[in-house]
């Protein structure tokens, strides 16, 4: 082998052993954000009633209390998936988002606006006796972010 293929071959293993350090390292603090992370209900608006389903739009407000700031971005390893919500524990409905852009600052907050949720019958159905008003404060909030392909929840 030449010793230019060589040395050629030799720099791009240790940019490739430089990179996929870089990687884990960014994988492990986003993990460790995500485990102090909050995400509560803000708003509720657009309420529309149907037949088969029940249509609302939903702000989201996620908090970032670490000093690190959490990032998803084009060129990002994380992409924020999905949102499951529950009334008192009631499986409600899912958003399905695939977010790759997103910033917030360290120790700040983001707010999600109209986030479009639709109900199905069963869900408005195991809910009905119990519902009399769509409040945030009843809403719990289970968001799905992916890094590398392993999925984490962030619970509010």
């Amino acid at each position: 082998m030449k010793p230019v293929t060589k040395t050629i071959l030799i720099t791009a293993g240790i940019a490739l052993l430089a990179g996929a350090a870089f990687a884990v390292k960014k994988v492990k603090m986003l993990q460790a954000v995500f485990d102090r992370m909050t995400i509560k209900p803000q708003n509720i608006s657009g309420t529309k009633i149907g037949l088969m389903q029940l249509d609302f739009k939903l702000d989201i407000k996620i908090t970032n209390p670490t000093p690190e700031a959490f990032s998803v971005s084009g060129a990002s390893l994380a992409i924020l998936k999905s949102i499951r919500l529950y009334r008192k524990g009631k499986f409600l409905g899912k958003a399905d988002l695939n977010l790759r852009e997103l910033e917030i600052q360290p120790r700040s907050s983001y707010v999600l606006k109209h986030i479009p949720f639709s109900v199905t019958a069963a869900a408005v159905l195991e809910n009905l006796m119990t519902i009399e008003t769509l409040s945030p404060s009843e809403l719990s909030i289970v968001a799905i972010v992916e890094v590398l392909g392993s999925e984490y929840e962030i619970t509010g």
